[in-house]
């Protein structure tokens, strides 16, 4: 058996006084501290419960959503919805969280991941957040950040496409316009693609990615290409429409 700490000696004495065997009191007290081996997860947690974030007060149940593929358009179906609840989790459950989904993370680490997932409604038991320990951050994908749009009752829809070096393309920053058409002939190699995202009471937000800027060596990218891009491009839209911030998407570095 492992040495006790001061701490843990008096943790043990007010347990022997309070009636308990010895033997049960430093086994109870142990088996605690293994438990709680996360210090400033729970405090952390009551912060964040009372710092009343004006944003998350806002975040709503997801709303049905219309997905034309046709058009890179997604849109809410319906806006009756629900309080956002906020998470509490058990020390079982934080313990499985830092032993899968945010395996390799320090006590501060694990603590902000708990934070991050509180705060955006992520579910890291559905695998929606993770933490990466090769990139030492937080991370999500273009799905989680919808899933933190679709929750605001003020998401209008997103819409994006790929765009070719043979497509006629112009976009206006300024004017958050775009004009974007193309035929059924060969419309060359893929160059980036655009997304917008609409938000009402505030302006649309526009984005482009390039190709060359955003394109990974990996299977994935190999693979899906014009999907990879184009989710970059989302990702980049919805993050600055909706202030998301301490998250990094898989797409733009897998």
């Amino acid at each position: 058996m492992k040495e006790l700490t001061q701490k843990q000696k008096l943790q043990v004495a007010e347990l022997v006084e309070q009636g308990s065997e010895k033997s049960v009191a430093i086994s109870q007290v142990l088996r605690k501290d293994d438990k709680q081996n996360i210090p400033a997860i729970q405090d952390l947690a009551v912060q964040s419960e009372k710092s009343g974030d004006e944003d998350i007060s806002k975040y709503e149940l997801q709303p049905e959503i219309i997905t034309d593929m046709s058009c890179g358009e997604i849109k809410p179906n319906s806006l009756k919805t629900g309080s956002h609840q906020p998470v509490h989790y058990s020390e079982n459950q934080v313990l499985t969280i830092k032993n899968t989904v945010a395996r390799g993370a320090d006590d501060n680490e694990l603590a902000m991941f708990l934070h991050i997932c509180k705060t955006y409604g992520l579910d890291p038991f559905l695998k929606e957040i993770f933490y990466s320990p090769e990139m030492k951050s937080i991370m999500t994908s273009r799905d989680g950040y919808l899933k933190i749009a679709q929750r605001d009752p003020e998401f209008r829809g997103i819409k994006s496409a790929v765009v070719h070096e043979n497509d006629l393309f112009t976009m206006n920053v300024a004017e958050n316009l775009v004009e974007h058409s193309f035929g059924s002939n060969d419309r060359g190699e893929i160059m980036g693609a655009w997304a917008i995202v609409e938000r009402e009471g505030k302006e649309p937000v526009l984005q482009y990615a390039p190709f060359s800027e955003y394109k990974k060596n990996s299977s994935t990218w190999r693979t899906y290409p014009s999907a990879m891009i184009s989710k970059c491009a989302e990702a980049l839209a919805l993050k600055r429409q909706f202030g998301i911030s301490g998250l990094m998407t898989q797409e733009e570095v897998v």
